[in-house]
Order: C-alpha cells, then structure tokens, then sequence
C-alpha cells in the first residue's frame, strides 16, 4: 500500500494558507492598500494590493513545495507494518492500519496503535515518550500497549483496538500534532527583525499622520508616504527567502543519501558542536561477525554450541548479534524449555528456563554475571575479556544456574561459565576521516556506548577520537550530579555500559553547557537521546524507533555522510546570511533616510511603486542568483551569533546609502533647477547605484570563497539591472507606472558619479571592517561594566 504524499500535505493546507494570507506583512501591506483604495488613490492602492497577493500566491507556492518535498523524502523512509486483516497479510504504513487488524512487532520497533498484546514473545516496552518514565515494562497476552512506545525486548502480535489518528499518543499531543512551521534559529532571528520594524513603522506612520495633519497636506499624501516607509523597511522576502533555501538544502542532502525529517535542521546541523555517538552501527558496522568460541575448563565445545542453539532458536529479539550467531542455530541439536527472558540493551543479557532441572541459561555481558563465579572462572573470564576487549573484541558470557529469576542476575544460585562468544565489529569505511573532520572543526566527539569499556577504548582509538583517560560507566554516572558530570565530560572522558536512560541524561547534560548537542545511533536504546538532543540522527538500517524520531537519517547508514552534510549547512547559512546583508542594508538606509527627512521636515523620496522595482533591483535578482548558486564559506562553532554577523556591516553600509542619498536629495533641491519629482529621481538614481553595489561587497563581508563563474554571474546581473533601467526611462508609459521621472543625460551622469563616489565610500568602509569594529567595541564596554 503506498503511501500518500498529496494527502499529507493537503492536511496542512489549512494553516499554511491562514499563515501566508494573514501574516504581518500581509496586514500591514494590504491594509496600507486598502485604506489607499478607499481614499480614491486607485494607482497606488491597486498596485499595492497587486504586489502583497503576488506575495501571498509565493508564500503559498514556496511553503507547499517545501512541505511536498519533505513529504516525498520522507515517503522513501516511512516504516511499514506487517499486518494481517481477514486472515490475509499486508505491509501497511501506521496511518493505513485498522480498527481490528493483528500488528506484528519486533525489537526496536515504535509502537503505530493503542491495542491489546494477542501474543508475546517476551516483549518488553519503554513508554518513556508518553509518560518521561524509561523503565521498560514486560507485556503479556491480555496487557494494553500504548502506540508511542517503543519495544526494547521481545516480539508481539498486536490487536488494533484505536486507530494511529486516534491513540493515546495522538490525543494526548492532539496541539502539537497540527501542523506547525517550526522554525531555526536564523529564522526566529530574522522574525525579531520584522517585528522589531514593524514596531518602528508604526511609530514613523503616528508621525507621519501627525505631520499630514498639521502641514496641511491631504491624508492621501500621509497614507502614500507610509506605504513607501512600509515598502522599504518590512523585510517581507526574508522568511521566504529562508524557507526556499532550506528546500534547495533538503534536497541537496537527499542527493547525498542524508534525509532531513525537519527541514531547518539543515542549520542546526552546521550549528552543533558536541555529537554523542554509538558504537555499534555508527563507527562500527551494525553485524558483529563470529570469530570463535571458547569453552571454559572441562565444557566441550558440543556442550556449548547446544546451549547457544537453544538460546538462538528460542530468542525472540532478533538482534544483530543473534543474527551474527545464526550458523550456530541448529533446531535439531537444543533443549527443551520453559520460560523465556529476551535480551534487551537495558539488561545487556537474555536467559532461558530450560526444562532439565529447571537449568538457567545466560548469554550476555560479563560483567553481569562474573560476581556468582567461583574465583577460579571468575579470574579466567575477567583475564579474557580485557585481552580480547583491548582488541576491539565484542564478548557474550554463556552461562548455567541451578536456580534463580531470569530478570535478577544477582539471585542466580550455582551459576558457572561454559564459555565465550568473541565477535568482532569492523570500523566503518570513512569512519576516521569523519572523526578527524568533526574534530578539526572543533566538534566534541563522544563515544557512549552499552559496551564493554575496554572494547569502547579500543574502537575509539582505532577511530581517532580525541578522548581522556577516563572510561565512565553508567553505574558511576548514576552517582553523580549533573555539575560532576560536566566536570566529568569537560575531561573527554569515553562512556562504557551506559544504559538507554543514560545516553538521554549525557545529551541533557552536554546541552545545559549551553551548545548545540547532536545525537548519533540506529538502536532502540538510541530513541530517548536521539529525540532530547539539538539534532537527532539516526541509520536507516537501524531501529525503525529511532529512524521515526530522528531530525536526520543516514539513508546509506554511513558516518561518513556528515561532512558533506555539515558543508552543506555551512553553504546554506552563508547564503541567508547574504540575504540577510542584503535586507537589512536596505531596510535601515530605509528608516535611517526617512528619519533625516523627518528631520529636515522633507518629503520622504521615494513611493510604493518605484520602492517595487527598486526591491527587485536590490533584493530579487541578488537572491535569485544565489538560490541557483548558494555561496560557501569554512564557517567556525565558535563564530559569532547570525545577527551579531550580518548586523554590522549592513547598519555601517545603510548609514553610507542613506547620508550619501540625502545629501544629493537635497543638494538636487536646493543647488539646481531641478523639480521636487527630479530631485526625488536623482537621489532614487544614486539610492540605486549604492544598493545595487552592496551586492558586490556582501561576499568579501561574510568571508566566502571566491567563485570566478559566480562573480562573473553577478556582472551579468549588474548588465541586466542596466538595460532593464534604460528600458523603463526610455519607454514613458513604463517610467509613469513606477512613479519615475526623466532626466536630461547631464543630470542623470552627475547622479551616476555621486553615487559611484558612494560606492567608494562603502567599499572603503567594507575594507577596513569599520562596522565590526564598532561592533567589538560595543561588545567590550558591555563587557567591562
């Protein structure tokens, strides 16, 4: 049964069209238009209300290509559930099963509905994301299971008894469920900024109104004046200009075999600057393979193998390393048995009840079970387990009890070893290139891990991990506060036998510190981490828990992804940093110009229609360029804030637009024969010129690298700016609709070389970085008091 992209996004049509139809720039565009409209300006009203639909059409457009997108890659990945309905079996996805249907469950699967256990295989859940509790709980036929759980142990059938829409789960996050544009941290940014303007036209339009009033003037004129401050300083192309980036990103990524399940975490994946990793299946391969095994004192090797044959063939859980002992499974050659106990990472072992003198049988980690041993096994077992651990070596304790619980290794009565399991995982190829990429760039690598310690050591160091000397266990965390453990964690220490409750707890821990925490793994026992940290990873081939929680999936289950998705990022937020300069250098040279006419008790240059095609000079070409051709730059954790970035140079670059514009305002006014509308198209000549070079200068801000092709992409623009220019002063219908007027060749040359005189000025300014300058200054006064 497919799965339908069209359906899932026509579910979000409703909020997307309230969002983009009734955001701010829309109330305050389209209300200017309005009341134009109504006061008989039909011009400018209809040419307003023209520009804020085409806005609203985009905005639609772009939210909905970003939304099928993210859908379409997600499509690829969605986890599918067998299913029987009427006796026949179906893979279904979680949306599609019914009221009915039997669901079949394995280790490491999330659980899609609210039923009823119709068969258990020894199954245990872990509810911690409904209930924030992370013991895992044992399910027997008859028990309710809740969908949101995921399955640490065991395999069940399910009987729906509430559909996916209609679970607990579903209700009980019913709000959160409606679909919400989260946004990144460049995005709240850039949110504040509009809302910071939009603040300061509201108080330029009361003074604006006031002026109209006691001047004399006609309301039209106020209302028109306030349209153009409007069209100036509302950055409404900015949050747009984000989102179409995040969608070239997404699918950038999806090309390079890494899915993005949330769309802006393109950014928070370039931001992060601590990344916890596990060690089986992320810097190692998932399938351990089989080396040998070893029987301790007078055990035979018949003896052993019949024991894990009835361990093989009677766990449920399926796990990697069941899977990697497979060719030992001989259905023919096992012991009869009992009661089942299977393995989960939360206990490190599984054990059977086998019928023969109610014999206990034990394969999992030693460390469980070494402290029942006679001190003769237990020095045999503790010596081989550090040799071969050292070597990077995985080691499963097979043992027998006379008696016991299952669940309680510390109540096995006569337990004694039979042997060992030594199994290997290789490092996955590029595994090492990866580290030393995330280290170079200041990332701290940290390796949490169910292992034994030494085998963690041992994979950390084959990986080039930078690491202290400590080895932390999760028995020794658990003692800790959390200000120990950051002490603890400040020292890179490597995390051994660390519990899937753990694993969340060090994420939380690494993210008080106040960085970007990511979270890397493909288990079950990865779930908790992968949801709490900043950005979650997870393999595709992993747990399907894991790959449904995560921000990011691995689609190629290769570590060795991340890099070009780090890059990726960096190009990405470069970009919308350039965007950002671009907005921000015109919007204040905006407020900075209109404050000096204020001032001066001048009328403001510019009107709503010929802002438009100034916008489009200054802000539509540039981003259209560089949607097409993203710049890049080697970006640094440690840098400063985005607006901290793009906030000096453009408040430094406007101030240079705005003083040289207003100077050849009233210069044009005062020293010529010019007419009030001449003088307003020769300071809009030499606003256009200034803007329009900004262009050039943002790259040599922001620091990227040099493109010889994409520079000379920008020259082609700046040609095509000139002849569009030209064309509209030529034609005089085209220089009437956009409120422009015709100068004598002589005037608009003396425009032309003040405004070049300004580039000069910025160009200057942009060389000696006067704007950060300032900007540190600021910083450390602030700092010192």
């Amino acid at each position: 049964m497919k799965k339908s992209v069209y359906t899932a996004v026509l579910k979000d049509l409703g909020p997307i069209l309230w969002r983009n139809i009734f955001s701010l720039v829309v109330v305050i565009i389209g209300g200017l238009s309005l009341i134009l409209l109504i006061l008989g300006d039909t011009r400018d009203g209809f040419f307003l209300g023209i520009v804020i639909l085409i806005n609203i059409v985009v905005g639609i457009i772009q939210e909905l290509r970003a939304r099928f997108a993210l859908e379409k890659l997600q499509a690829t990945t969605a986890q599918q559930y067998k299913i029987k309905r009427s006796k026949v079996s179906h893979e279904v996805y979680a949306e599609q099963i019914e009221l009915g249907d039997i669901v079949y469950l394995t280790l490491g699967d999330q659980v899609p509905i609210d039923g009823v256990i119709d068969d258990s295989n020894g199954v245990e859940c872990n509810e911690a994301l409904l209930s924030g509790e992370s013991e895992n709980i044992a399910k027997a036929k008859g028990d309710k299971i809740l969908a949101g759980s995921i399955i640490v142990a065991g395999s069940a059938r399910v009987k729906a008894q509430k559909t996916a829409e209609n679970s607990y789960l579903a209700v009980m996050t019913q709000n959160l469920k409606k679909y919400k544009k989260s946004l990144s941290p460049i995005q709240k940014s850039l949110l504040r900024f509009i809302e910071l303007m939009a603040i300061i036209l509201a108080l330029i339009a009361v003074v604006i109104l006031l002026r109209t009033y006691f001047s004399g003037e006609s309301l039209v004129s106020g209302i028109v004046q306030i349209a153009a401050v409007a069209a100036t300083i509302i950055a409404e192309g900015l949050l747009l200009a984000s989102t179409a980036f995040f969608v070239y990103g997404a699918v950038r990524m999806a090309r390079s075999k890494v899915l993005l399940q949330q769309i802006n975490a393109i950014e928070t994946l370039g931001r992060v600057a601590t990344v916890c990793v596990d060690k089986t299946g992320t810097l190692t391969e998932n399938n351990p393979v089989l080396e040998v095994i070893m029987c301790y004192g007078k055990n035979t090797k018949a003896e052993l193998q019949k024991l894990l044959s009835t361990y093989l063939v009677n766990e449920s859980a399926q796990t990697s390393t069941s899977q990697a002992l497979s060719e030992l499974a001989n259905k023919n050659d096992t012991y009869a048995i009992k009661d089942t106990l299977a393995f989960s990472s939360t206990r490190k072992y599984g054990a059977l009840r086998l019928a023969q003198k109610q014999t206990i049988l034990v394969v999992g980690a030693s460390d469980y079970f070494t402290k029942g041993l006679a001190p003769a096994e237990k020095l045999w077992v503790n010596q081989q387990v550090s040799t071969l651990s050292k070597g990077a070596k995985r080691v499963l304790f097979v043992g027998v009890a006379t008696s016991g619980k299952l669940e309680n290794p510390e109540s096995l009565k006569g337990l004694h070893c039979v042997g060992l399991v030594v199994m290997s995982n290789a490092l996955k190829v590029g595994t090492k290139d990866t580290v030393n990429y995330l280290q170079k760039r200041g990332i701290q690598v940290i390796v949490i891990s169910g292992d034994n310690p030494h085998t963690v050591r041992a994979v950390a160091s084959e990986a080039g991990i930078l690491a202290g000397k400590k080895t932390l266990s999760g028995s020794q965390i658990e003692t800790m506060t959390d200000n120990e453990l950051i002490q603890a964690i400040a020292t890179k220490p490597l995390f051994a036998r660390i519990l899937p409750s753990q694993k969340e707890r060090i994420v939380a821990v690494c993210q008080s510190t106040g960085v970007l925490t990511g979270m890397i793994g493909d288990g079950a026992n990865d779930a908790l981490a992968i949801k709490k940290a900043d950005v979650g990873i997870a393999m595709f081939a992993g747990a399907p828990a894991s790959r449904q929680i995560a921000d990011v999936v691995l689609l190629n289950n290769s570590f060795a992804s991340l890099p070009k998705g780090i890059e990726l990022s960096d190009t990405i937020i470069t970009t919308l940093e350039m965007v950002a300069c671009l907005f921000f250098s015109r919007v204040w040279a905006g407020v900075i110009l209109l404050l000096s006419t204020l001032l001066f008790n001048i009328d403001y240059p510019f009107s709503p229609r010929n802002i438009t095609l100034l916008n489009l000079f200054i802000v539509g070409f540039p981003i259209l360029l560089w949607t097409f051709w993203p710049r890049h730059r080697v970006r640094s954790i440690h840098e400063s804030s985005f607006l901290a970035r793009t906030l000096p140079f453009s408040l430094i670059n406007a101030i240079l637009v705005a003083l040289v514009t207003l100077g050849s305002y009233i210069g044009a006014s005062s020293f010529s024969q010019l007419s009030a509308n001449q003088s307003k198209m020769f300071a809009y000549i030499v606003f256009l010129i200034m803007n329009v070079f900004t262009i050039n200068l943002i790259p040599f801000a922001m620091g990227v690298i040099k493109d010889a092709r994409q520079q000379l992409l920008i020259w082609l623009v700046y040609g095509a700016m000139v002849l569009v220019v030209v064309g509209i002063l030529v034609f005089p219908q085209a220089t009437s609709f956009f409120s422009l007027q015709q100068l004598s060749l002589k005037v608009s040359l003396i425009a032309i070389i003040i405004g070049a005189c300004g580039a000069v000025l910025q160009q200057a300014a942009a060389r000696l970085h006067i704007g950060n300058r300032i900007w540190k200054k600021i910083i450390l006064h602030r700092a010192h008091k």
